[in-house]
């Protein structure tokens, strides 16, 4: 998310949440997008979450590891 803030980007769709991609064994930093974005002053974008949720928590969840 910061990156995103920093390019200027207006906002940023996601499908699956940090707590699910821990779940799945896949390390995090456990801050969200809207913890970020409301501690920079000068960005106020848009963060839309849970779309095609189902879809992309299965493709984490059942990832091949290695």
């Amino acid at each position: 998310m910061s990156a995103i803030v920093w390019a200027g980007i207006g906002g940023v769709v996601y499908g699956s949440t940090i707590a699910t991609l821990a779940e799945a064994g896949i390390a995090q930093i456990m801050i969200g997008a809207s913890a970020v974005r409301d501690a920079t002053p000068f960005c106020r974008g848009r963060i839309i979450g849970g779309i095609l949720r189902d879809e992309t928590d299965a493709l984490f969840r059942d990832r091949q590891r290695g």
